[in-house]
């Protein structure tokens, strides 16, 4: 299945929906839930938006951190089907020679 109809399919769209909503609608609790882990009051401005800055930090740190290894593995991966390409190719072209060669000939 070719990747624009697999982002087309209906399934394939209302499940990447329920995530994303699932995601985004578990900010807000989470965000409270951190604010009673570390004992933050709500009235201390300050201290929020430092925990603010902690997690869009840590969030850039692991997209990086993982795009890194997303780039790593897809890099291996193409260096292994390109190598294993030109071994075909060059299967094929010392058939194709070895097809071609008049034997009886060549050796007179």
């Amino acid at each position: 299945m070719k990747k624009e109809k697999f982002l087309t399919n209906g399934w394939v769209v209302a499940i990447g929906a329920i995530i994303s909503c699932a995601l985004w609608g578990s900010a807000f609790p989470c965000i409270k839930i951190g604010y009673k882990l570390l004992n933050i009051a709500s009235d201390n401005v300050s201290t929020q938006i430092l925990f603010a800055g902690v997690r869009f930090t840590l969030a850039g740190v692991l997209s990086i951190v993982f795009e890194s290894i997303k780039d790593i593995i897809c890099t291996a991966w193409a260096i292994h089907w390109r190598r294993k390409k030109l071994m075909k190719e060059l299967i094929n072209v010392v058939h194709f020679t070895a097809s071609r060669i008049n034997w009886k000939t060549s050796w007179c």
